[in-house]
């Protein structure tokens, strides 16, 4: 996953975005099922926001609560959802 802090650095085309913090328990787990999803969509760009990092991005995208996940296809936001995910969630939540 490619750590961001603008929108700029987002490409919307077919990707994921994950917004945490360091010190959120969900986040952190959440990062390793990401991964592992990650391996198996190459055409998938996976990004990740620290949002204590990034606040003006987390203001613009709207996050009120951590982990949040955003899928991104044809340059518009498709989905959103917030709160830990398992492996089989995510790879629903990216189809």
């Amino acid at each position: 996953m490619k750590e961001i802090t603008k929108s700029e650095e987002l490409r919307k085309e077919n990707s994921l975005l994950k917004v945490g913090t360091p010190y959120c328990g969900p986040c952190q787990l959440i990062v390793e099922n990401l991964k592992f999803v990650e391996t198996k969509h190459p055409e998938i760009e996976f990004y990740e926001v620290n949002a204590e990092e990034a606040e003006d991005l987390v203001d613009e995208l709207g996050i009120r609560g951590v982990p949040a996940l955003i899928r991104y296809k044809n340059g518009e936001e498709e989905k959103r959802r917030v709160g830990m995910m398992t492996i089989e969630q995510i790879e629903e939540f990216l189809n």
